[in-house]
C-alpha cells in the first residue's frame, strides 16, 4: 500500500510536530493521513528521472531485455544503515549519478526503505551510498534504487522467459512446435508491463505473463485466475458444454473458505454466488469445476462437484 492510499479524519498536518522531534512512527493504522502524504512526497521521483532513467512501459519484450540498467552491486553490505543518512541536505544537483553509478547492494537498499519513514521523523534529509562518500542524494534515490533492483528481476525473468521458448521450439514437433513460435513471435510486439484488462487479471501488467514462460515457476492467484476465466469463457462459447459444466475461479474458493460455520451463508449472498445457486437448483449444469489453494502447502488443486453433491 502507497503511503497515501490511506486516509483518516486527522488534523492538518504541522512537519514542525513530527519532524525532528523525537518521535517514533506510529502503528500503520494510527498514521495521520497528512504523515503519510509527507512521506509519499519524499519518495516521489521526479517525472525527469522516470522519462530518463526509466524502460519505457511500450517497450516490446526483446527491447525491454535489451535495455540498459545501472550495474548491480551483489557483495553483502559492510554498512549500518544509519551511517547511510543524513541530516544535511543533498549536495548532488544533477542526475549524473544515475547513469555512471552501480546500485548499492539489494539488501541495503531494503534495510533503508523499512527504516526510510523513522528516518523522514528524524530529520533525515539526505541518503549515501556507501561506495561513493561524501555524495549526498536526495531521499527518493532509495526508492530509485528499490525500482532500479525490480527491474533487472523483470528483465531476467523475461529473459528467462524467452530462452524457455527457444528451448521448446528447438525440442518440440508440430503442433505444439508452432505454439511456442507464436508465442516466441508475440514477445517482438507485446508490451512487456502494459496494464492488461483480459478476464482474471485484476488489471495487473503483463510482465505477469512471463512467468507462464517457464517450468519451475509458481503460480500466483492472479495466473490462476487468468487461466480459468479463459476456460470459463471458452466454455461458455460451446452451447453443449455450457449446459453441463459451470467453471469458476479463485472468488468462489474464496468464499468457501471463508465460511466458518454454515451461519456465513445465512446472510444475502454475492450476486455471482446467487446466480450459480439459481443454476444449480434449476439443474442447469451437471458439472462445478473450480480451482482452490492449500495455503499450509502452498499447492494448488482443481475440484470438480458433481451435480448430485452439489444440489
Amino acid at each position: 500500500m502507497a503511503d497515501s492510499d490511506i486516509e483518516d479524519n486527522s488534523p492538518p498536518f504541522v512537519p514542525e510536530e513530527w519532524i525532528g522531534s523525537g518521535r517514533n512512527l506510529p502503528q500503520a493504522n494510527n498514521i495521520p493521513w497528512g504523515l503519510l502524504n509527507y512521506f509519499s512526497a519524499l519518495r516521489d521521483i521526479p517525472s525527469a528521472v522516470k522519462k530518463q532513467e526509466y524502460p519505457n512501459k511500450h517497450l516490446n519484450v526483446v527491447q525491454f531485455i535489451a535495455s540498459k540498467l545501472p550495474r548491480r552491486t551483489f557483495s553483502l553490505p559492510e554498512v549500518q544503515v544509519h551511517r547511510c543518512l543524513s541530516k544535511l541536505q543533498t549536495n548532488e544537483i544533477n542526475d549524473k549519478w544515475l547513469k555512471n553509478r552501480t546500485l548499492p547492494p539489494r539488501q541495503l537498499v531494503e534495510k533503508l526503505d523499512k527504516h526510510f519513514r523513522q528516518a523522514v521523523l528524524d530529520g533525515m534529509q539526505s541518503v549515501v551510498d556507501p561506495a561513493y562518500p561524501g555524495s549526498r542524494l536526495p531521499l527518493w534515490s532509495i526508492q530509485f534504487w528499490k525500482d532500479m533492483w525490480g527491474m533487472h528481476d523483470a528483465q531476467e525473468e523475461w529473459k528467462g522467459g524467452v530462452a524457455w521458448l527457444e528451448e521448446r521450439i528447438k525440442k518440440s514437433v508440430t503442433e505444439e512446435k508452432k505454439i511456442y513460435t507464436d508465442a516466441h513471435t508475440l514477445t517482438k510486439t507485446l508490451w512487456w508491463s502494459e496494464e492488461t484488462f483480459i478476464p482474471g487479471a485484476n488489471q495487473t501488467t503483463t510482465q505477469k505473463f512471463a512467468a507462464y514462460l517457464s517450468d519451475k515457476t509458481m503460480m500466483s492467484t492472479i495466473h490462476v485466475d487468468m487461466m480459468f476465466s479463459d476456460l470459463a469463457d471458452r466454455m461458455e462459447d460451446d452451447e453443449t458444454l455450457d449446459s453441463l459444466v459451470k467453471i469458476e475461479t479463485l472468488r468462489f474458493w474464496r468464499e468457501i473458505d471463508a465460511a466458518k460455520s454454515q451461519k456465513y451463508f445465512h446472510s444475502p449472498s454475492k450476486p455471482f454466488l446467487f446466480r450459480l445457486e439459481g443454476r444449480v437448483k434449476n439443474k442447469e449444469v451437471d458439472f462445478l469445476v473450480f480451482p482452490a489453494h492449500m495455503d499450509s502447502v502452498r499447492h494448488w488443486l482443481t475440484f470438480k462437484l458433481e451435480h448430485n453433491i452439489l444440489k
